[in-house]
């Protein structure tokens, strides 16, 4: 497994009662939903928006068994 995340994107409205929950692989994608969302919203803005890191916290486990020791 590589620690290369690929970016996702995500369709944001300033207005809209609740926050974005679709994670997008393709820009290609958010933006057709965003037209999409603007088409049934009208006056509202929906803008596409690229993840550009994370951080996350690491588990507190710091022994991880790899295998069974044979005796």
């Amino acid at each position: 497994m590589s620690n290369r995340e690929e970016p996702t994107f995500i369709v944001f409205c300033p207005t809209g009662r609740t926050p974005p929950t679709v994670q997008h692989k393709d820009a290609h994608l958010a933006r057709a939903e965003a037209e999409r969302l603007a088409k049934i919203n009208p006056g509202s803005r929906f803008y596409v928006m690229q993840s550009i890191g994370y951080a996350e916290k690491p588990t507190e486990n710091i022994w991880h068994q790899i295998e069974e020791i044979p005796f």
